[in-house]
């Protein structure tokens, strides 16, 4: 069976991020109320490596000017590391570079910086704070940034682009994201539970973690503001039998959302075979359209129905101008970054770059100061988004960094295609929710 496409299990539900948070199957603590520092793996996973300092690296620029954009990743972690974020973004620049001139002309110089532990996050937050010419930061995938003033330390650095997860990212006058993150996912997965798929009482299957708990929280809020009854029924990890589980939620329910990590997906799927639940009725987070999963259940999962948040090569009903992009950006990954590997995260690096490059084009280069950018994506109108919908940002006052929250849906099919319907905006119910108190 094919695998969801990298750019559709690129940007899921908060399960990519924190009920999946890393390759093995390692789990982060999402906690926003303390320090991430106190984050602890959950599987037994050993102690984070030794703290030896943060390493930074640069990409493209030459001898002459550049537009010079920092960028902090979390990496080689057992809480979290995604390494493809990175090397997907260095990708895109040298593509932006080599094949589009750069910006107006000046080449993008990527300054990196990787970090593993709360302490190197500060300093690579100083670190690019520090530097004169860096004139806007993209925070990768990072699990620390509440645990210190991120925002503030950056200065006159704005934040744009990158993947929001906490409260602060989501609510900061400094930051500005080009989609919304686990705030919009969550809410578009349980938009599209209830509005498209008609679910008055909604079962749903979550890690029995801390980050499955943050998914319930999620959610919760969410089948509220829809006036729906939903069920949350907690499946260990590991797990490899999770028939009891998948009964509880099925019975009398008649939409099912799976939120889990990657590795409880296989039993899920099997389960929901095995037990003769209609399969257009159960709705994954995207991490459950990791290749070893697909490659476990086979034609077991045909049928069920996977989120994305962009659009890809592989999908039916892509706008003609979306499918080239989308080429494009299969040409980055084949040419300028072939050894990021195919799944997890790395869509997120690509479309950073390339619709920052859009948007300080459309500025100038030299105007590219934090007021000027952020006055930019506040003008009100929508701006392109690279293999995705446009964005337009101040949309949601609760929430001013978050410039998008559309989602997508589509079932597994056997030819390898997904055929998508009309985005679900997610925006509504976040404002609804944040009026609620949620």
């Amino acid at each position: 069976m094919r695998t969801l496409p990298r750019t559709a299990a690129a940007v899921v539900a908060l399960g990519l991020v924190l009920t999946a948070c890393s390759s093995d199957g390692d789990e982060a603590e999402p906690e926003t109320s303390s320090p991430a520092a106190d984050a602890t793996p959950d599987d037994g996973a050993s102690e984070a490596p030794a703290d030896t300092g943060p390493a930074i690296n640069s990409v493209g620029g030459g001898d002459g000017p550049t537009v010079k954009i920092g960028m902090i990743n979390q990496e080689n972690s057992p809480l979290l590391s995604a390494p493809e974020v990175r090397t997907a973004a260095e990708g895109a620049v040298q593509y932006v570079n080599a094949e589009l001139g750069g910006i107006g002309g000046v080449p993008i110089e990527l300054v990196t910086c990787v970090q593993n532990s709360v302490e190197q996050m500060q300093a690579c937050t100083q670190q690019l704070a520090s530097d004169p010419d860096i004139v806007s930061v993209i925070n990768g995938v990072n699990l620390f940034t509440s645990a210190f003033d991120f925002y503030g330390t950056l200065g006159d650095k704005p934040v744009v682009g990158g993947v929001p997860l906490f409260p602060a990212d989501f609510s900061s006058p400094d930051a500005r994201y080009f989609f919304g993150g686990s705030l919009s996912a969550f809410a578009g997965i349980g938009r599209y539970a209830f509005d498209t798929l008609g679910g008055q009482r909604i079962g749903v299957l979550y890690g029995s973690n801390a980050a499955g708990l943050a998914a319930k929280d999620a959610l919760e809020t969410i089948f509220e503001v829809g006036q729906v009854e939903a069920e949350f029924v907690p499946v260990p990890s590991p797990s490899t039998d999770v028939t009891p589980q998948v009964t509880q939620v099925a019975s009398g329910f008649d939409v099912i959302v799976v939120v889990t990590a990657a590795a409880e997906c296989a039993p899920v799927m099997q389960a929901v075979h095995q037990l003769g639940i209609a399969k257009e009725t159960v709705v994954y987070t995207g991490t459950c359209g990791d290749e070893e999963v697909l490659d476990a259940v086979g034609d077991l999962a045909l049928g069920s129905i996977m989120h994305f948040t962009l659009y890809n090569s592989d999908m039916i009903g892509v706008p003609d101008d979306k499918l080239a992009e989308t080429l494009v950006q299969n040409d980055i990954y084949a040419n300028y970054a072939p050894d990021t590997p195919s799944g997890g995260l790395a869509a997120l690096g690509i479309t950073a770059v390339m619709n920052i490059r859009s948007l300080y084009e459309e500025i100038g280069v030299d105007n590219l100061d934090k007021a000027t950018i952020l006055a930019a994506m506040d003008d009100g109108t929508p701006h392109n988004a690279f293999i995705g919908t446009p964005w337009i940002c101040g949309v949601n006052p609760a929430f001013p960094s978050i410039c998008n929250a559309d989602n997508f849906f589509a079932p597994i099919t056997e030819d390898g295609m997904w055929a998508i319907g009309d985005p679900v905006d997610a925006l509504v119910l976040i404002a609804q929710a944040a009026a609620a108190g949620g």
